[in-house]
């Protein structure tokens, strides 16, 4: 089930239906899945955030992913370079700058 949750939240996604990206990805974090999966819907969840605006929330699944990046083999320079873009919509120059500079060093 989680897996059918994370695939439909991915289309939904590319599609562009961002509202329903994130119904689908809330739910199948409610579900047992392995790693990497668990990184990818976390990954998903956090650039829906930012496609909605909900920049905060957005911010604090993009950390969980920058933190967890190793485990759940995720590209750090990408998680890097979309806290930047989340924190330069925030209008957090510094850390913008900070994790554009991070995104090119990884």
């Amino acid at each position: 089930r989680a897996r059918n949750l994370a695939n439909l939240g991915f289309a939904y996604f590319e599609m562009k239906k961002y509202f329903e990206a994130q119904q689908a990805l809330l739910g199948a974090l409610e579900f047992e899945q392995p790693a990497n999966w668990h990184g990818l819907i976390h990954l998903y969840l956090g650039l829906t955030y930012a496609k909605l605006r909900k920049l905060r929330e957005a911010e604090k699944e993009l950390l969980i992913c920058a933190d967890r990046a190793h485990e759940w083999n995720l590209s750090l320079s990408n998680t890097y370079g979309w806290l930047a873009k989340v924190y330069k919509r925030l209008g957090d120059s510094a850390r913008s700058k900070e994790y554009e500079r991070l995104a090119l060093t990884v």
